[in-house]
């Protein structure tokens, strides 16, 4: 690494340290083992921050290439759910406020997401059922490919979305065409075009293969 990259890595931890004790965190830089989690075996994060009821697991990249998503992916893997702790990784140069912390969705939160959308549906809200069920295929790719970081560690566009599930064979050919024109349908919803109509059929089928895709998955 070179003198000036080390450089970007140390004032973005900065950056970072000053981000979580605005926010009453304690943060500690080159963390010993007897201050880490267990499950960390012999692996030393740059950072971690905690706070009751909440505690981070901090590192920093130089940038985003292979190797650094390989290398996050295996950490990542090591967080026990419900241990209390979590994992952000922040690339060199990039503002702290701009990082968002996605959890990893449990399948018993998108079953009962999915209750909702039907609700929704019954009562006649199309358009908040259409947004609800977006957001449930955003939460199942995050579970499917929990190992990519390039989907688990950062939001995803309604396109994005469809491109990997179709990449995955988890939509065919005519499936991701209805799905691009509905992501679009879905854009003028959430951007407040009102003249836009969610059509019946294509609501029930937007639910219908989100239901499909769940049914895969393990809880």
């Amino acid at each position: 690494m070179t003198q000036a990259a080390a450089n970007m890595e140390r004032t973005t931890l900065e950056s970072v340290r000053e981000n979580f004790e605005s926010k009453g965190y304690r943060f500690i830089v080159d963390p010993r083992p007897d201050e880490l989690p267990s499950f960390l075996g012999g692996h030393r994060p740059d950072a971690i921050a905690t706070k009751e009821h909440d505690n981070v697991i901090i590192e920093v990249k130089p940038r985003p290439t292979g190797e650094a998503r390989s290398s996050v992916a295996k950490l990542s893997r090591q967080v026990p759910p419900g241990s209390g702790w979590r994992y952000i990784l922040v690339y060199a140069g990039q503002d702290p406020h701009d990082i968002i912390e996605l959890s990893r969705p449990r399948k018993s939160q998108i079953d009962e997401a999915l209750k909702e959308v039907h609700s929704l549906q019954e009562a006649g809200f199309d358009r908040a059922a259409l947004i609800e069920c977006w957001s449930l295929l955003e939460a199942l790719a995050r579970r499917l490919y929990a190992e990519d970081t390039t989907v688990s560690l950062r939001p995803l566009s309604p396109i994005q979305i469809v491109e990997r599930l179709a990449m995955d064979g988890q939509l065919d050919d005519q499936d991701a065409r209805r799905f691009r024109a509905l992501s679009s349908v879905r854009n003028a919803v959430v951007h407040g075009d009102l003249n836009v109509s969610v059509l019946a059929e294509d609501l029930s089928y937007l639910i219908e293969k989100t239901e499909l895709i769940n049914a895969q998955l393990a809880h």
